[in-house]
């Protein structure tokens, strides 16, 4: 389930799944998208599923991320290129490790309780 925000520095961003697609300005399609003045990203379900829909949210969360912490790329192309490295890079290794998420989480106090928050979601128990 992807989540409908999520917190990234001092905002919150909302996530919008788009069945529709995800345009570009010129017309042509994307996969998703980051909108800074919107705080929203977008994503197209009709054409990603499983580690595709995966590996673009966690690209367009970078973006947010380089957005948001004030790193701004001189060139576009350099933001893109380390978007999709990471995004694929960090889609997979939290699909190949999910000790990895739950290690992360437990370290502090708050993520434990986000955590068990989610356990308890997922188990029905809430």
């Amino acid at each position: 389930m992807i989540p409908q925000r999520l917190i990234i520095g001092p905002s919150i961003v909302e996530i919008r799944l788009a069945p529709r697609g995800v345009s570009r300005d010129d017309g042509g399609a994307l996969c998703g998208v980051f909108i800074p003045t919107t705080k929203t990203i977008e994503i197209d379900v009709n054409r990603l599923t499983g580690m595709e829909l995966a590996d673009t949210l966690m690209h367009e969360v970078i973006h947010a991320m380089f957005y948001f912490y004030g790193w701004c790329a001189q060139e576009k192309h350099r933001e893109e290129s380390i978007a999709s490295l990471l995004g694929t890079g960090l889609a997979l290794l939290f699909r190949d490790n999910p000790e990895l998420l739950v290690a992360l989480l437990s370290l502090t106090a708050l993520g434990q309780k986000k955590l068990n928050s989610a356990l308890d979601i997922k188990s029905g128990l809430n």
